[in-house]
């Protein structure tokens, strides 16, 4: 292969990425409302298009057409620049992440660190964007918001730590090659102490409800973004969904075995069996949750059963020991992804429409006197655990 045939696909496969995750981020403010709808007891969008599928698009057109305001005493450049910063932050960091078996866009050995510098950039869009709106409140909001990104960014990071320790590779391949036998949090149960400061930290980084804080309309108006409109005002929100599109693919690759399926290919020893079990039971658990919430609220049935009846073969296939090649192996690949993906989107949904928004100095208490202090302790049982497993392989 050229190095211009290279470049070529390269460019075809960032930008096929780009295209799917800014169709997702439409449908999941769609899915949100959805979600909200069904805790909250109500339909949710259903009366542009069929069963409200065409409301993200209206949405869109609503945006463009609004009138572009800014502020007469802004700084115009940087105001301008805010929102695409905090979008191209977001977007860039797609690019290191394995979305299917051989599919990553650039597959390089410091993907994991890549990941954490590019994203700690996001804050300055943020923080930019309060500052040239020569707005007060803009400004307390983006001040509030950098504290809390700069903050959690200490846990989140040092849960990834322990899985770096345990798998010896900060590439995002590797990390999932490493999971070839089972997944992080079914090979040692160390690692759901790191699943779960993770998440936390994940939701406070991405500015989810319970730790909406930079966005908090009761004492801010409407945070950061008070003089924004139109597309700019948009670009914040575009971001926002799109890190949490990142931080969902983060954690099923590193915790939840990427685009590996719940079982491993055939039983071989004790540990694999003992995990392939887990897998099927997990499935089947999760399999029969999905079915019964179906029959029980006659929504997506149809779907439910297909999803179920897919991953099932595909299950099926992969403990018979059939390695899965070409285009079907990107499409079973890609599912599990996907899968594993939209359940941990899901998840934060389901939190932001179930528990209440916490006061500022609590926020800051959960980092830095509980995260902070058990992603240490996870760090330091990750280290002794990987080194008496050396100890105990060299021996």
């Amino acid at each position: 292969m050229t190095m211009a045939t290279a470049l070529v696909s390269v460019l075809i496969q960032a930008l096929l990425v780009m295209l799917l995750v800014l169709l997702s981020v439409a449908y999941l403010t769609y899915l949100e409302r959805k979600v909200a709808g069904f805790i909250q007891v109500r339909h949710g969008p259903r009366h542009v298009g069929w069963k409200g599928l065409l409301q993200p698009i209206a949405d869109g057109i609503k945006l463009l057409l609004k009138e572009n305001l800014v502020p007469g005493a802004a700084d115009r450049a940087v105001f301008n620049l805010a929102p695409m910063l905090v979008v191209f932050t977001a977007m860039a960091v797609l690019a290191v992440i394995p979305w299917a078996q051989g599919y990553t866009v650039a597959d390089i050995n410091i993907g994991l660190l890549y990941i954490l510098s590019i994203s700690s950039l996001g804050v300055y869009g943020i923080v930019l964007g309060g500052w040239a709106s020569n707005n007060k409140y803009a400004l307390f909001a983006s001040l509030r918001s950098a504290a809390q990104n700069i903050s959690y960014e200490i846990p989140l990071a040092m849960a990834l730590i322990g899985a770096i320790l345990y798998t010896g590779t900060l590439s995002m391949g590797g990390i999932v090659d490493a999971q070839e036998r089972g997944w992080l949090v079914f090979q040692n149960p160390l690692h759901w102490i790191g699943f779960a400061l993770y998440a936390v930290a994940a939701t406070a980084e991405t500015n989810r409800l319970p730790f909406d804080l930079p966005e908090a309309e009761a004492e801010l108006v409407a945070g950061f973004h008070i003089e924004y409109s139109s597309m700019k005002f948009a670009l914040f929100f575009m971001g926002e969904y799109i890190n949490m599109i990142v931080v969902s693919a983060i954690a099923a690759v590193v915790f939840l075995g990427g685009w590996r399926s719940p079982v491993t290919g055939g039983f071989a020893g004790f540990w694999a069996t003992v995990w392939t079990l887990m897998g099927i039971l997990l499935w089947s658990a999760f399999s029969y949750g999905l079915l019964r919430l179906a029959f029980w609220k006659k929504r997506f049935l149809k779907m439910s059963l297909a999803l179920v009846g897919l991953g099932s073969l595909l299950m099926i296939l992969d403990l018979a020991g059939w390695k899965a090649g070409g285009g079907f192996g990107l499409l079973s690949s890609g599912f599990w992804m996907l899968l594993k993906v939209f359940l941990c989107l899901f998840a934060m949904m389901w939190a932001r429409w179930t528990y209440p928004r916490y006061r500022y100095d609590q926020l800051m208490n959960v980092c830095w006197r509980i995260l902070l202090p058990l992603s240490l302790g996870y760090i330091m049982l990750s280290g002794c655990f990987r080194f008496v497993a050396n100890a105990l392989v060299g021996g």
